[in-house]
């Protein structure tokens, strides 16, 4: 679930335009009816972000590189946006291209699992 937040930060500050199109609109409660406190997860620490990384990375890895191609990269926040609630529909190629661009700090079309860690470390 730590994971479905850090992405969901991720693509909503990947793609400021597009992250207002995939907020869920306020509403008022009734009439003499509190809202309910919304419940925030918690944001993972740094060691827990690089836990959870290092967990997943190899598993996302298809081809055994190392590294995470656009595919690989898109396929795994594409499952993981999908999980986010409330979430309508799955993130758009657009978004899922910026993301990886966000996350390949040298440009070498690739991902590896420190571009990723940094990048869920910039988005708590």
């Amino acid at each position: 679930m730590r994971l479905v937040a850090l992405f969901a930060g991720l693509m909503l500050s990947a793609v400021p335009a597009a992250a207002q199109n995939m907020q869920e609109p306020a509403s008022t409660p009734p009439a003499g009816e509190q809202a309910p406190a919304a419940e925030q997860p918690r944001a993972a620490s740094p060691a827990e972000t690089a836990q959870l990384v290092q967990t997943e990375f190899a598993a996302r890895d298809r081809n055994g590189d190392g590294s995470l191609n656009q595919a690989e990269f898109s396929a795994w926040v594409g499952e993981l946006m999908a999980r986010r609630p409330g979430q309508a529909s799955p993130p758009s190629e657009a978004q899922l291209t910026a993301a990886f661009a966000r996350a390949d700090a040298d440009r070498n079309q690739a991902v590896s699992q420190a571009e990723m860690t940094a990048l869920f470390s910039r988005t708590r």
